[in-house]
């Protein structure tokens, strides 16, 4: 892992999320492409909590055809952010900050010894 952060790489699963968290902050700050409401949609809650603030809902599914798709991963890659990350308004801070904590999960795993493949 230490190879990755020396030359600033995110493994290809963690850059894949990132490319999808940076397409749901563009849909949640209004940037993103007209057809993006067709794809994601925010949760309404009446009630503000810091837990409520641009979460995403997932589509329902009943099987699991059509989990690989952006409408599905894209609410629950960006659902896992935390919430430092998805309140923020500049779009490259937003990417530095998920970056870093993507570093911060792998650094995580690999320093768990009870974590076990």
């Amino acid at each position: 892992m230490n190879e990755f952060k020396a030359i600033n790489w995110l493994p290809v699963q963690n850059r894949y999320e990132q490319c999808v968290s940076v397409s749901v902050f563009k849909f949640c700050r209004g940037l993103g492409p007209a057809y993006m409401p067709d794809i994601y949609s925010l949760v309404e809650n009446p009630r503000f909590t810091r837990r409520s603030e641009y979460r995403m809902k997932p589509p329902f599914k009943l099987t699991n055809m059509g989990q690989s798709s952006i409408s599905y991963v894209g609410p629950k890659v960006w659902n896992n952010l935390p919430s430092e990350c998805r309140l923020e308004i500049n779009s490259n801070k937003f990417k530095h900050k998920i970056k870093e904590h993507f570093f911060e999960n792998i650094q995580r795993v690999n320093d768990d010894i009870y974590l076990y493949y």
